[in-house]
């Protein structure tokens, strides 16, 4: 009795206090602020490397090693009932632009010793309007290019530069853009001949925007 009274009283304190929910924060549950992916790569005399979360890193940086293939998948969304699905595909060295795949699926080559040179990334699904996914790529001679967004190109055309990292981060709508990693703003860049500089820019300026509904491209494009 003795005991209840002192459990009882407690309570009463700690409610008094506004902290009347300590005792439910083990139970309640994760708030994630803006969605999760997971994503991989096969880099360059090292194979598939393991699995990276949000804004990770997945590649090497120092060593020259170009990214060969990569999978990508949504894993988590802070409102458990959105569908949203990835789709993404990427430009290949002697190859060009390979077709879309989905879900962790593998786009690029395996075993052909075949560098990536662009990637774009898409967001699938019904609920796919309400979140916005970035990436961000190194590359040869360049370095950390800026962030694309929805199907934006990131990368290089025209050069034969490989790509040596990413990062990608899937957030919601309301959310602010990613901080910035590197020095540089465009995320992607195309030869142009007669250009010593190229072509670098945002949509409608050297770069390369997939609709993924249509298939069509839009943007100065890139050649297979």
């Amino acid at each position: 009795m003795k005991r209840l009274q002192k459990t009882i009283g407690l309570v009463s304190v700690l409610m008094a206090l506004g902290l009347g929910n300590v005792a439910l924060a083990a139970d309640a549950p994760v708030v994630i602020k803006s969605g999760n992916v997971e994503y991989r790569t096969q880099v360059q005399n090292e194979g598939w490397q393991t699995w990276m979360g949000e804004d990770e890193q997945s590649g090497t940086s120092g060593k020259g090693l170009r990214l060969e293939a990569i999978e990508i998948k949504v894993t988590g969304l802070p409102d458990k009932t959105d569908q949203v699905g990835i789709t993404y595909r990427t430009h290949v060295q002697n190859i060009g632009w390979q077709d879309r795949v989905v879900d962790g699926q593998t786009s690029g080559t395996v075993g052909l010793g075949l560098r990536l040179e662009a990637i774009q990334i898409a967001l699938t699904g019904e609920d796919a309007d309400k979140y916005d996914v970035y990436y961000q790529v190194h590359a040869q001679n360049i370095g950390t290019m800026g962030w694309a967004k929805n199907g934006e190109a990131a990368g290089t055309a025209g050069y034969g530069y490989r790509l040596e990292a990413i990062r990608i981060q899937l957030k919601q709508k309301s959310e602010a853009a990613p901080v910035n990693y590197g020095s540089q703003t465009n995320p992607f860049k195309e030869y142009v001949p007669g250009s010593e500089s190229g072509s670098t820019g945002n949509t409608g300026n050297g770069n390369y925007v997939w609709d993924i509904t249509g298939g069509a491209d839009y943007g100065t494009g890139i050649s297979n």
